[in-house]
C-alpha cells in the first residue's frame, strides 16, 4: 500500500510539471528584439509577484541574455525568502498590465542575501561552458524550441514574509550577447536566350536548409553558409559562401535555364536547321521545351522531322544515310 501511495505521489508530481501552469501578476516590462539590439544594457525595477517577459525574434536568438538582480537592503535581511521563477511557451503574448497567462515552468533559483545575483539565459550551446561570474546560475534553453516568450517573476518561497516587502524593489539589469554577424546582399538574375539577363524576385531560397522569404539583404552569423536557389525551369543553384564579421558580402547569381539538350550526329557536308534557323554547333542547348522542327539539307536532298522536347532532358539526333542497290 505504501508503494502504491508513493507511485501516486510521483505521478502527481510529473503531471504538475508536464502541463501549463497559470502565471498571475502584472507585466511591467517586455524586452523585445528592438530593445535587445538598441540597448546594450537595460535596467528596470520590479516588485515581488510582478512579471517581466523576454520576447526576442524567434528566428534570430542572441547567444546569451544576462540578468543581474540587486535586492534592496530590507529584502536582504530576510535571507533566502525569494526565488526567481522562469517559464517558457507563454501564452498569450505578454501585454503591459495584463495579469493572467499560461506557461510551462522551466526552472527557479533562490535569491541569496548578496548584493548582486546573476542568471545567464543561454541560447547558444557554445556559451554553456564559459567561465561565468561567481554565483551565476544558468537557464539552459539550448535544447528548447523557442517559439513563444519567456516569462520571469520573483516570488516568496516561505510563509511569514511581511507585507511591506511586497512594496520593495528588485533592480534588474539586462545585457545581451549577440553572435558575430555579417551582411549578405543577394541579387538573382534569370539567364535569357538573348543574353540580356533580367533580375528576378520570385524563387525559393534556402540558407543552410532553412527556407527564407524574398529579401535583398540578410544578417547571417559569421562563418560558412550554404545557399540554394530553386526556380522552375532553371537549374538549381547551390554554393557555400563565407560571411565575415561586420562585412557585407554581395552575391550575384545567374540562374541557368534547365533547357533540353540535343546532340547531333550527321555528315560534315550536311546543314542543320531548327525552326528555320541554321545551327553552327552539334550540341544545342538554347531551345525551350516544346515542339520544334529539325531539318537536314545535304546537297539537293532535305529531310525534316518534328521533335517534342522536355525540360532538362537530353536527346541524340542521328542523320542516317542508306545505300540502295537495284538490279536492272
Amino acid at each position: 500500500m505504501r508503494i502504491l501511495k508513493l507511485c501516486a505521489v510521483l505521478l502527481l508530481f510529473v503531471s504538475v510539471f508536464s502541463y501549463s501552469e497559470n502565471i498571475r501578476g502584472p507585466v511591467i516590462k517586455i524586452i523585445d528584439t528592438e530593445t535587445l539590439n538598441n540597448n546594450r544594457v537595460t535596467e528596470f525595477d520590479i516588485s515581488p509577484e510582478e512579471l517581466f517577459a523576454l520576447s526576442p525574434d524567434f528566428e534570430r536568438l542572441p547567444d546569451k541574455i544576462s540578468l543581474e538582480i540587486r535586492s534592496s537592503d530590507k529584502i536582504k535581511r530576510f535571507r533566502d525568502s525569494f526565488s526567481i521563477y522562469s517559464y517558457n511557451r507563454v501564452s498569450p503574448m505578454p501585454d503591459i498590465g495584463k495579469k493572467s497567462y499560461t506557461g510551462k515552468y522551466f526552472k527557479s533559483y533562490l535569491i541569496p542575501d548578496r548584493t548582486r545575483f546573476f542568471v545567464d539565459i543561454i541560447f547558444n550551446k557554445n556559451h554553456l561552458n564559459e567561465n561565468n561570474l561567481k554565483g551565476t546560475e544558468v537557464l539552459d534553453f539550448t535544447g528548447e524550441t523557442i517559439d513563444a516568450p519567456i516569462m520571469l517573476t520573483i516570488l516568496p518561497v516561505m510563509k511569514g514574509v511581511p507585507d511591506y516587502l511586497f512594496l520593495e524593489k528588485f533592480r534588474i539589469k539586462i545585457s545581451t550577447e549577440w553572435p558575430e554577424t555579417g551582411k549578405l546582399e543577394l541579387k538573382v538574375f534569370a539567364e535569357s536566350l538573348d543574353k540580356k539577363n533580367n533580375e528576378i524576385f520570385e524563387y525559393d531560397l534556402l540558407i543552410d536548409g532553412k527556407k527564407y522569404e524574398y529579401e535583398r539583404e540578410f544578417i547571417l552569423n559569421t562563418g560558412i553558409h550554404n545557399i540554394s536557389l530553386i526556380k522552375k525551369g532553371f537549374i538549381t543553384y547551390n554554393e557555400n559562401i563565407t560571411v565575415k564579421t561586420n562585412e557585407k558580402r554581395v552575391l550575384e547569381v545567374i540562374l541557368k535555364r534547365n533547357n533540353p539538350e540535343i546532340t547531333v550526329f550527321s555528315p560534315a557536308e550536311s546543314d542543320l536547321y531548327i525552326d528555320g534557323s541554321i545551327q553552327n554547333t552539334k550540341k544545342i542547348n538554347n531551345l525551350l521545351p516544346g515542339e520544334h522542327t529539325i531539318l537536314f539539307k545535304l546537297g539537293e536532298y532535305s529531310l525534316s522531322r518534328k521533335i517534342s522536347l522536355e525540360e532538362g532532358k537530353k536527346y541524340v539526333v542521328n542523320l542516317l544515310l542508306d545505300i540502295e542497290i537495284n538490279e536492272e
